[in-house]
């Protein structure tokens, strides 16, 4: 009984010793999940199920039964398989064993992962933590999340190979039946050990895969947490600045704070004098005062180099934005340059304690700061130098501008510096808060100083910029400047109602945000400009390019326009990153997302991808242009040398290209992972909606097909199609393109073609008959006639003689005899050509037999010729009764006259008589 029960303490010890081996996950030593597994159903099993050799079934067996084991009673030997059995060494040996080694090993990495994780989650339980605390722990998510994804991708593969092998291993339909022969143990034993090793790897994966989405959960939290804490200090409430109490807890330490600055700074040269010596620390001084003295004249003779002259009135566009960033960028590089040798001077000589660090770091960056919104304002103004000017103002306001933004620079540069002194010399939090609320009231008076001077500056819009652009800009400038004055009016408001926070936060971000965009406009405009210049048949790298490469001069503009607009895109992207990441918006994550987006994110079941779909436009795009390869090979080589006419031709060439692009689209789909069958149920249901729409394309498709697989017209065909005829050019997919003989094209739908009537005068071979039809007098000898007409056509060189020409009367006509000389060409293109040699020929041979060809005869019978000639005889009479009438009226009328005139001329008398 005592030895039972020993046995089962054994057993339960190793039980333990397995559940809390390194590794081993509580979970999957616990026994089987009753979760799913993976993809082929099977349940993914526990370490404890696969390591069961770790126990003796005997030693179960027996202990169960209460009967003695084969090796009760006997001294416990090494070499001994059950003593071995029961210790913790021998569990161990054989549950490495039972797993392959980097089954293990991936469990490993995993427990340790999620331990890092199990330590983040314990962090954001703790309250306030600061901003570098979340980022620390925000890092240790990234590089969980990282590896475990890392972990996927690698072991995809080897799961995809373990399905395959066992699509090979799994009985068909009709070796599951009982009739069927029994599968030999082999296949049987492989399909057990790949399905064994496929759960293992799919449990790591479904591991690795909770690992992503605890690090995705616990990344929200945090940016949660941010985001909270971000609100609350913006809307935090304190003191107005214009309090007296807040002046006068202002003013009362300021004191002690002198006293405790003079201590610091009086520490400070005494530790210079001291470490140094007197000798060596007045030439520290002189070093440094030289390189803040001489770095001014250093920075302007740069700026020089930037051939900014003022005669000149309208530079290259490359020159101008070219200099302008040099500006900006010589304006930050000295002074930091300078700065930094300052630094790194104190640091080695260690006379550089670590709140004088501090303090000169944070003027260093305030002076900075300072350097770059003075460049950026010199770049873009060009004060003194309107040709030179990136935006449009008058001189004035570029004055009052250049003032403006020296003001603004001036107050961030000594906000910075008291901003450390007070977080260095221990100030209450008052003085803070006070300097931090006059430091944005300013910035905002000169930010709104700055707007009124820009909207007065500003010139009207140029005349030959078109009405949509102007209405752009106009659009464009409302939105930055109602932007400005709003962030303006909160610098200024806020403080004064104690929100402090609020109030520098806007003016901070309203500095930050203009300096982005004016950054970003310069070298929008660099970019574009030089993409421009450079991608020209002209330069350098155009000649290189079209002598290296073969492109052509448009391929190359349209290259640098491409690249141009790219970079336009990237700046624009990096810049938007660059304005939110004050409000908390962190890069890592919009990074985080689009690397997600471009390398595969889960719709359902299936799978998106960027890299793939994009990966799959290259391949249909290579696909395509190996399909034109080979229609040019084609054209080029292997056709010209088969007996095969044009059209026959033309339709195999076109038939490759069907038949390549058709191929190059399945590769792309199949790339991405499209299932065709899918795709075609879909196509099945919507081609019920849809069939009604997409019908006339259908049949013009499927015509297009039939003319290329009949071949009832080819291309060089001569065809009539209704009042149009002309020579098929191109039979393409929905239409058939027919070049007149007038030199127009005429696109014939390929449903007409196959369900219209079509003359084809080329269907079989090139030959074809011509009717010269030829009329003569009556008085005409018949027979001559016909000779005549026959000599004639068989003079003609095109004529064939087989079949012969002949001459037919076709009958007797209104003025002539009526003959028809019908000959066959062995070209119909030449119709034209021998008709009208034809009749030539036929009418000098007729003159020259005095036979006439008449005109045309007709007799007219006019009917009651008596009763027309009375009725023209009334006419004849009408117009001289009309006549003597018109005599009498015109001699009454002026008589009529004559009597007005008298009687005025008696009212006129009578009227002067009466004055007089």
């Amino acid at each position: 009984m005592l030895g039972q029960i020993s046995r089962l303490i054994g057993i339960a010890v190793v039980m333990a010793l397995i559940s809390l081996a390194p590794g081993v996950p509580l979970s999957l030593a616990q026994g089987p999940s009753s979760a799913p597994g993976g993809d082929d159903g099977q349940v993914v099993p526990s370490l404890s199920e696969a390591i069961k050799p770790v126990v003796d079934p005997a030693a179960d067996k027996a202990a169960a039964d209460g009967t003695p084991s084969e090796g009760k009673g006997k001294k416990a030997n090494s070499d001994d398989p059950a003593a071995q059995a029961g210790s913790p060494d021998a569990a161990a040996k054989q549950r490495d064993e039972a797993v392959p080694p980097e089954v293990a090993r991936a469990q490993d990495k995993i427990d340790t992962w999620r331990g890092e994780l199990d330590r983040v989650a314990a962090a954001l339980q703790r309250e306030g933590l600061s901003e570098g605390e979340y980022a620390s722990l925000q890092r240790s998510i990234d590089a969980v999340q990282g590896s475990a994804e890392e972990l996927i991708q690698k072991l995809n593969p080897t799961i995809s190979a373990l399905d395959a092998r066992l699509q090979q291993l799994t009985p068909t339909q009709g070796e599951g039946k009982a009739d069927a022969p029994p599968e030999a143990p082999e296949v049987v034993a492989e399909r057990e050990a790949q399905q064994k090793q496929l759960a293992l790897w799919n449990g790591i994966v479904k591991q690795a895969q909770v690992l992503v989405l605890r690090g995705s959960e616990l990344s929200g939290s945090i940016s949660d947490r941010q985001q909270a804490a971000f609100q609350n200090k913006l809307m935090s409430k304190s003191r107005s600045i214009l309090s007296p109490a807040h002046w006068l807890d202002v003013i009362e330490p300021l004191p002690v704070l002198a006293k405790r600055l003079n201590l610091l700074i009086g520490d400070w040269w005494s530790l210079i004098f001291d470490r140094l010596g007197a000798a060596a620390a007045i030439i520290l001084i002189l070093f440094v005062i030289g390189l803040g003295v001489f770095g001014r004249p250093i920075r302007r003779g740069i700026i020089r180099r930037a051939q900014r002259t003022r005669d000149t009135f309208n530079p290259q566009p490359l020159r101008k934005y070219g200099a302008a960033a040099m500006i900006v960028l010589i304006n930050v590089i000295v002074p930091a340059l300078t700065l930094g040798i300052i630094l790194f001077t104190l640091n080695t000589l260690e006379v550089n304690p670590a709140r004088i660090n501090r303090l000169l770091i944070q003027a260093s960056i305030g002076v900075v700061v300072f350097a770059f919104l003075y460049g950026l304002a010199r770049a873009m103004l060009a004060p003194g130098r309107p040709g030179w000017r990136i935006i449009p103002l008058s001189d004035g306001a570029v004055s009052s501008l250049m003032k403006m933004v020296t003001v603004i620079g001036s107050v961030l540069l000594v906000f910075i510096i008291l901003d450390v002194l007070n977080a260095i010399l221990l100030a209450p939090h008052t003085s803070e808060e006070m300097a931090r609320g006059w430091a944005a009231a300013l910035i905002g008076v000169t930010a709104t100083v700055m707007l009124r001077i820009i909207a007065k500056g500003r010139p009207e819009p140029d005349e030959s910029v078109t009405a949509s652009e102007t209405s752009s800009r106009v659009l464009l400038w409302q939105a930055i400047i109602f932007a400005g004055w709003v962030a303006s009016i909160v610098a200024i408001v806020a403080p004064l109602f104690g929100y402090i926070e609020l109030g520098l936060f806007s003016a901070v971000q309203l500095v930050w945000t203009s300096s982005i965009l004016a950054l970003l406009y310069l070298l929008l405009c660099l970019i574009d400009e030089a993409f421009t210049v450079a991608f020209r048949a002209q330069t350098a790298l155009g000649r290189s390019l079209i002598n290296n490469m073969g492109l052509r001069e448009t391929t190359i503009e349209q290259g640098g326009v491409i690249l141009s607009g790219l970079s336009r895109v990237f700046l624009i992207a990096f810049a938007v990153l660059l304005v939110l990441a004050p409000w908390g918006v962190r890069g890592r994550d919009i990074i985080g997302d689009v690397r997600r987006v471009f390398f595969g994110f889960q719709i359902g079941g299936f799978t998106f991808s960027l890299s793939a779909v994009l990966m799959a436009l290259v391949l249909f795009a290579v696909g395509v242009v190996v399909t034109r390869g080979v229609q040019s090979w084609m054209d080029d080589k292997l056709l010209p040398r088969t007996r095969m006419d044009v059209g026959l031709k033309t339709s195999i060439r076109t038939g490759v290209g069907y038949v390549g692009v058709i191929l190059a689209g399945v590769i792309a789909f199949s790339y991405i992972g499209l299932n065709l069958q899918n795709i075609a149920i879909v196509a099945g249901a919507l081609s019920v909606g849809i069939g009604f729409g997409l019908q006339s394309i259908v049949n013009n498709f499927v015509s297009g097909l039939i003319l290329l697989a009949e071949r009832p017209i080819k291309t060089g065909d001569w065809i009539v199609v209704g009042s149009e005829q002309g020579i098929v050019r191109r039979v393409n997919v929905r239409a058939t393109e027919i070049e007149t003989f007038d030199r127009c094209t005429v696109i014939v739908p390929n449903s007409d073609l196959i369900s219209g009537v079509v003359k084809n005068w080329m269907h079989n071979d090139i030959s074809g008959r011509i009717v010269v039809p030829v009329g003569v007098g009556y008085g005409s000898d018949p027979d001559q006639v016909r000779e005549i007409l026959l000599d004639c056509a068989k003079e003609h060189d095109l004529v064939l003689n087989y079949p012969a020409p002949q001459v037919f009367f076709i009958g007797f006509g209104d003025s002539s005899l009526d003959f028809d000389v019908r000959c066959y060409l062995g070209d119909v293109f030449n119709t034209l050509i021998v008709m009208s040699d034809l009749r030539f020929a036929i009418l000098r041979r007729l003159r020259e037999a005095d036979i006439e060809i008449p005109f045309p005869q007709r007799d007219v019978n006019l009917r009651d010729m008596d009763r027309l000639e009375k009725i023209w005889e009334k006419k004849a009479e009408t117009p001289q009764r009309t006549s003597r009438a018109s005599r009498r009226t015109s001699t009454a009328g002026k008589g009529a006259q004559t009597r007005d005139a008298e009687t005025k001329d008696g009212d006129g008398g009578d009227e002067a008589s009466t004055s007089g």
